[in-house]
């Protein structure tokens, strides 16, 4: 995913709460470089400040960057595949406190809070289905984050957009 991004940080990679990303880094001079997260606009005060500390050592080693990543390991799910379809809409329930902080507010899925003694969803065994998630609330300033446990998903579209190239994520933000 290639979203916009700020001017003031030309190389800022967006990353949801909670997800993981692979980065690879070419090191250069030995020294101390900050990995942070800086402000972004979700529609609330989002964390910033340091998330990581790179520390390079020793002398430079001779490395060669790949001009493109080797194929991904899963393939590609194809419309045949697909068994059965849902729409998950996401939303929130606003709760005391100021309403620009991300604390103040739960989540919801189709209108009910998570409860983990509670189970939503239930896919069959070996169905490939596709899920269309949005984030529904017309006057919602904010982005979602929406998230299996466990499995992967394809990302195919953004806003109805199909993307250039699908994407496995485990995490993914659902714009405004």
């Amino acid at each position: 995913i290639k979203p916009d991004r700020p001017t003031d940080y030309p190389n800022a990679m967006l990353m949801a709460p909670g997800q993981r990303i692979d980065v690879l880094v070419q090191a250069g001079k030995p020294g101390t470089y900050a990995f942070r997260a800086v402000p972004y606009d979700q529609g609330y005060a989002s964390p910033t400040g340091p998330i990581a500390r790179l520390v390079i050592e020793g002398d430079p080693l001779p490395m060669n960057l790949p001009a493109k990543l080797p194929p991904l390991l899963e393939k590609i799910i194809g419309d045949d595949e697909i068994t059965g379809t849902r729409v998950l809409r996401l939303s929130e329930l606003r709760i005391n406190g100021p309403t620009e902080f991300w604390c103040t507010f739960r989540f919801t899925v189709d209108g009910k809070t998570f409860d983990p003694d509670r189970v939503d969803q239930r896919v069959r065994l070996g169905a490939v289905e596709e899920w269309t998630i949005v984030n529904d609330q017309p006057n919602d300033p904010e982005d979602h984050v929406f998230h299996i446990h466990v499995n992967d998903m394809l990302l195919t579209k953004i806003n109805g957009e199909a993307l250039e190239e699908p994407i496995w994520l485990d995490t993914a933000i659902v714009p405004r």
